[in-house]
């Protein structure tokens, strides 16, 4: 038994997509504690450009960005005392879950989908 959430994240369209240098100036002017997930202080990732396929919008399509955490038998009977939501995910993380976030930021690192989407649906802060 799974415990899970998901969220939509519009996909950067594959004909008008480009790549971007984001440093670390970009990336705090974004986003808080870049560096915990971009530690070697740069990245490059994909924005939307536009184009005739897409509107001018940027992104065609929806990608599915997930959060599952397994119920294990320590998982359960730490449910069953009723705990907070950073002690279910203190064990979650232990046991190798991952936030939307985190799975986000892999698509966003694929070129899937934009840091920009991601930070509108999922932020790091849900991870805690």
């Amino acid at each position: 038994m799974n415990s899970d959430d998901e969220r939509l994240a519009r996909k950067i369209c594959e004909r008008c997509r480009v790549s971007a240098v984001y440093n670390m100036v970009k990336l705090k002017k974004l986003m808080v504690n870049p560096e915990k997930y971009f530690p070697e202080g740069k990245a490059t990732l994909y924005k939307a450009k536009g184009c005739s396929s897409c509107n001018e919008s940027g992104y065609k399509g929806r990608i599915g960005i997930f959060e599952i955490i397994p119920i294990s038998q320590e998982m359960r009977n730490l449910i069953l005392k009723i705990p907070s939501t950073d002690q279910v995910w203190q064990l979650a993380q232990k046991e190798g879950a991952r936030s939307l976030f985190e799975d986000g930021l892999d698509k966003v690192k694929s070129g899937y989908t934009t840091l920009e989407e991601l930070l509108r649906i999922a932020s790091p802060s849900e991870i805690q």
